[in-house]
């Protein structure tokens, strides 16, 4: 461990506080045209926080919040942490009965919010305060810092994570360990005023490094819509406009822009620096490209459980091509002990002991670095934040991770596996407990058991293993998937939803009662119940689609209305499949289409009528000799001698052809020499649908 010293008296937002005072009008945060400088954001906060006070909130208080991705997010942070209070991250997209337990569990007294997300929010106690209904209310409160009230050993948030006896778990964060990563993330940065993206969700705790990382070093925030995060062709083609310099992205996601920079003409050539964390890195061959081709942008491996923050770093150096498959999580932060701890399995009362020098062990954590507990689980917190016997310090506490980890030879530590039922989905932790908790509730169930798997690509999925109350659900088990399926949609995410549903008659054991993972069956890979009746393909088009479909989501059988999202398909391999439609038929296909046309009947439409129209020719079948006669209007005069520009300043114009290359051009030069009201004839199902076609353009 290296010890560094640092004011024990400072708080997150005494670090936003200072880098006001050291640079107030440079810019502070941008999103969709609106940019706040230090100054502007400082008294914002100082407005909402002094309103906060006014409703009750003081030292300690739990505030939750429920908000779009905007600037009022960060300012909504900013201000809790000035009246006093703690955040909690409310997650609009959680079914109603999660989010009910996170606010009756933590007893939150306000949410802030916004008026038409309060469907979203389940009815209990909490006191919303919709920013958009009080914002002259809020405006009218005093923009003066108000009286410090937090402490380092003060709350700054509590985030929820997967708990293994059915019930999530809020880790509840101080501010101590949180300036001492901010502190050491200062020192690490190669520019620490970079323009940094703000990609990950609040409840997620490397949302906290994205904005504070970057608000108390003196750079600029650039926030993102929800839908372009979530799409990578408009994800690059946002850090390409904004010129994003630094980048906090979970492995799936930047596997994810690896793939979609394989297959657009986005590089965001600004990026010095990406740093992933949240699950194992991987260096697949799109990643090697893309850091072939972004020569100034270095790759950095971060690793840390949400009950510490980040703890340990690697940064890869040398050619992408070199790289290690599974690169190390490396060496620990300042003021981090980590521990190599015997795994044998042992009693709770048997005594800690180090593994061997050179053999693997379960990661301990101690330090500064970590955690008060779980909100509300003493017991929990008792067996997972333990006495550590290491040190002399009595107070000083050691974090039992679960990861079996081992030290190479200059000393970096490898992961290597879990040594419980945790695992990984999509980037977020999932406890197996918590799910089989959830499908043993369901009345027709007597017996279950969750299994992660692993697709093709390496992607976890769950598998969920049935053993039905009624014997004639083994022979037909559609309905009780139905159900199941129905059911648990409305108490799990998304991403704790199992794939594949099996039914047993009995599960295996082992000999010591015991369920026996790995003797559950690999899942039968039909296609799920979801509700719509299987429709075979009817022409060509779409049983050539249909069979991309299957080869991406490894279904042996998709339906013509089946939804590509809906069966499983991501960000990912929607990359692959366009990617595979465009090959297969010779056109040019934005990833946007399929969010569009999500089913293969509707894809299909939308390239037979590509067909028809003759448009399925790419650029890349266009000789240059053509492409030029083409490019040169054969008119008189010469250009050069003629002015460009407008007799009249334009009032309103109309653009049609906009997302291709001349209707870009003529659309960014309008916006520069006029201030007309601009409208883009864009073809698409929705107005959200046609912004991102703009903006990927």
């Amino acid at each position: 461990m290296k010890s560094m010293k640092y004011d024990i008296n400072l708080t997150v937002e005494t670090l936003f506080e200072q880098q006001v005072q050291l640079s107030p009008q440079a810019p502070a945060v941008s999103f969709q045209g609106e940019s706040l400088s230090y100054q502007e954001l400082d008294s914002r906060a100082n407005q909402l926080a002094n309103y906060l006070q006014d409703q009750g909130v003081t030292v300690n208080s739990l505030v939750g919040i429920c908000l779009d991705r905007s600037i009022n997010l960060i300012v909504s942070v900013l201000a809790i942490f000035k009246a006093g209070a703690a955040y909690l991250p409310l997650d609009q997209a959680y079914p109603a009965d999660r989010l009910r337990l996170m606010i009756e569990d933590s007893a939150v007294s306000l949410i802030i919010t916004q008026k038409h997300l309060d469907e979203a929010l389940p009815s209990t106690g909490a006191k919303p305060i919709f920013l958009d209904c009080e914002a002259a209310r809020i405006a009218h409160s005093p923009d003066s810092q108000p009286p410090k009230q937090t402490t380092p050993d003060s709350l700054a948030y509590v985030i929820y994570t997967s708990g293994s006896t059915g019930k999530p778990k809020g880790v509840t964060m101080p501010h101590r360990p949180l300036v001492n990563l901010l502190s050491w993330q200062q020192q690490q940065f190669q520019n620490p005023q970079a323009r940094t993206l703000q990609f990950t969700p609040i409840s997620f705790d490397v949302s906290f490094q994205e904005i504070f990382s970057t608000l108390s070093s003196g750079g600029t925030l650039i926030l993102i819509g929800d839908m372009d995060r979530r799409n990578s062709e408009t994800l690059l083609a946002h850090l390409c406009e904004n010129s994003v310099e630094r980048l906090f992205l979970p492995f799936i996601a930047l596997q994810n822009l690896a793939e979609a920079a394989t297959t657009t003409q986005h590089l965001p050539v600004t990026l010095q620096e990406i740093i992933t964390a949240g699950e194992q890195l991987k260096i697949t061959r799109s990643m090697v490209s893309l850091f072939d081709r972004l020569k100034d942008c270095s790759l950095v491996n971060q690793y840390g459980p949400s009950e510490s923050h980040v703890v340990t770093q690697h940064v890869l150096t040398g050619s992408p091509s070199d790289w290690p498959h599974l690169p190390p999580i490396g060496k620990p932060i300042d003021n981090t002990q980590l521990y190599l701890l015997k795994t044998p399995s042992r009693r709770e009362d048997d005594p800690i002991a180090l593994a061997e020098p050179g053999e693997p062990g379960e990661l301990a954590i101690g330090g500064i670095c970590l955690a008060n507990g779980y909100l509300n689980q003493p017991e929990l917190t008792h067996r997972r934040f333990i006495k550590n016997p290491f040190t002399d310090e009595p107070a000083a506490i050691l974090y039992k991770t679960g990861d079996l980890v081992k030290r190479s030879k200059t000393g970096e530590l490898e992961y290597i596996e879990r040594l419980d039922d945790q695992v990984k989905v999509r980037g977020v932790r999932v406890e197996l407990g918590e799910v089989e908790a959830r499908v043993s509730q369901h009345a027709m169930v007597k017996a279950n058991a969750i299994s992660a798997r692993k697709r093709v690509d390496g992607a976890t999925y769950l598998a969920a293993y049935i053993v039905p109350n009624r014997p004639q659900y083994l022979q037909n088990s559609v309905e009780l998937e139905r159900q199941l399926r129905t059911f648990l949609k409305e108490h799990l995410p998304a991403y704790m939803m199992p794939t594949f549903f099996e039914f047993l008659p009995t599960l295996p054991l082992t000999p010591s009662g015991k369920v026996d993972r790995r003797a559950l069956p690999e899942p039968h890979q039909e296609r799920p119940v979801l509700g719509q009746n299987y429709l075979q393909p009817r022409t060509d088009i779409e049983q050539k689609l249909a069979e991309l479909w299957s080869e991406v989501l490894e279904f042996k059988k998709i339906g013509v209305k089946d939804n590509f999202f809906e069966f499983g398909g991501d960000s990912l391999r929607a990359v692959q499949l366009v990617h595979m439609v465009c090959e297969t038929f010779k056109i040019e296909l934005p990833i946007v289409t399929l969010f569009d046309a999500p089913t293969i009947e509707a894809l299909g439409n939308q390239i037979q009528r590509m067909i028809n129209s003759g448009k399925t020719v790419t650029s890349d079948d266009i000789s240059p000799t053509e492409l030029e006669r083409q490019a040169i209007p054969n008119i008189g005069g010469d250009l050069t001698t003629q002015p460009w520009g407008f007799s009249e300043q334009p009032t309103k114009v109309l653009i049609t052809g906009v997302t291709g290359f001349l209707g870009a051009f003529l659309l960014g030069e309008l916006l520069k020499q006029t201030s007309a009201d601009i409208y883009c004839l864009v073809r698409a199902t929705s107005d959200e649908v046609g912004k991102q076609k703009l903006r990927i353009t």
